[in-house]
Formats: C-alpha cells, sequence, structure tokens
C-alpha cells in the first residue's frame, strides 16, 4: 500500500476520533449527572456511617498501638518468623538473632 494512502486514511481516523469526542465526553457527563441524582439520602448517611466508622476505629487502633509502646520492631518480629514458616522453613528470626519460638511458645503462630 502507498505511504500517502495510508497517511490519508490515518488522518481520516484521527479527524473521525476528534469528532467524536466531544459527544462522547458529553455523554459521560449527562450518565455521571444522573447517577449523581440517583443518589438518596439514606445511601449519603450510609456513606457517612461508614467514613466515621472508619475514622474512630483508625483512630483507637492508633491510641492502643502508641500507649502499649508497641514499634515496627516487633511487628517485624512476627512478620519475618510467619512468612518463614509459611514456606516451611525454620523461623530463625534475623532480627533477634533466635528461633521465634526461642523464648516462649507461641502455638496460635504454629
Amino acid at each position: 500500500m502507498d505511504p500517502a494512502a495510508v497517511d490519508a486514511v490515518v488522518d481520516a481516523e484521527v479527524d473521525t476520533a476528534v469528532d467524536a469526542a466531544p459527544s462522547r465526553l458529553h455523554r459521560l457527563g449527562a450518565h455521571a449527572i444522573g447517577v449523581v441524582r440517583r443518589i438518596t439520602v439514606w445511601q449519603v448517611a450510609f456513606g457517612v456511617a461508614v467514613a466515621a466508622y472508619v475514622i474512630y476505629f483508625t483512630h483507637v487502633s492508633l491510641d492502643f498501638h502508641h500507649g502499649l509502646g508497641t514499634s515496627a520492631y516487633d511487628f517485624g518480629l512476627y512478620d519475618q518468623g510467619t512468612w518463614l514458616l509459611s514456606r516451611f522453613k525454620a523461623p530463625y528470626v534475623t532480627l533477634m538473632g533466635r528461633n521465634l519460638f526461642g523464648d516462649h511458645a507461641s502455638f496460635i503462630m504454629l
């Protein structure tokens, strides 16, 4: 096929896509407005309740975390040990330099 003919076909397709873009955008905007208009008061109230629940329990969890003095070190010990156990390897935790079960038994981990 002649390169000039290919360019003409590509230009025609681009022009068609550019001409169709405003109508697609208009339809998308009209659809979005229709969806927003169908939202009821109960749906808004439910969304607010879910957001309040998430915010409240995030705050409580962080308060417990800070109050107990837990740190990433504590979580890292169990994270590495659990990862090793999940691959059927000995849970030798390099952060503390010994086996995860070396100081006390954690049967919940088995």
